[in-house]
């Protein structure tokens, strides 16, 4: 009304999308995944074929309130082995 906008608001959580792809070889499995952070996960999905080669085969939606933690999310997620 007066030019200026009145809002305000919080932000909760930080959200993210990791995937990964079935040709890798992962240090870690879907169950150590779903396990030590299921209680975050939004969503976890197999990624149809048509779409998989740009979002990855497993695709996961995760939420936490803090950045650093979704940080280690996606590092455990993509571990690979060398």
């Amino acid at each position: 009304m007066h030019g200026r906008p009145d809002l305000s608001y919080e932000r909760k959580y930080h959200c993210c999308y990791a995937s990964r792809k079935r040709s890798q070889a992962y240090v870690h499995t879907h169950n150590d995944i779903i396990s030590r952070y299921g209680h975050l996960m939004l969503q976890v999905e197999s990624v149809p074929g048509v779409f998989s080669s740009a979002l990855g085969d497993m695709g996961y939606i995760f939420r936490s309130p803090r950045l650093d933690q979704m940080m280690e999310i996606v590092q455990f997620i993509h571990a690979t082995r060398s």
